[in-house]
């Protein structure tokens, strides 16, 4: 970092290294929370997959059965 703001003093450019270097951090740090947020969303989608198809199934079942109980009546 010092040789790249020496760098930057011996071109006589003005910017502080510093400040972007924090900014860097920052967004690398921004980028793994938004990684892990990223992981959360896709394990609960996977989730209420799984949980829908249960429901489907529940569901499907629960039609099977009261429609052969309603002709098996008739």
């Amino acid at each position: 970092i010092d040789l790249v703001q020496q760098n930057l003093d011996n071109r006589h450019t003005k910017g502080d290294l510093k400040t972007f270097v924090s900014a860097y951090d920052e967004r690398r740090q921004l980028i793994g929370q938004v990684e892990e947020l990223k992981a959360l969303r896709n394990s609960v989608t996977e989730e209420i997959s799984k949980l829908n198809y249960v429901l489907y199934t529940r569901l499907l079942t629960n039609i099977l059965y009261y429609s052969s109980s309603s002709s098996s009546s008739k």
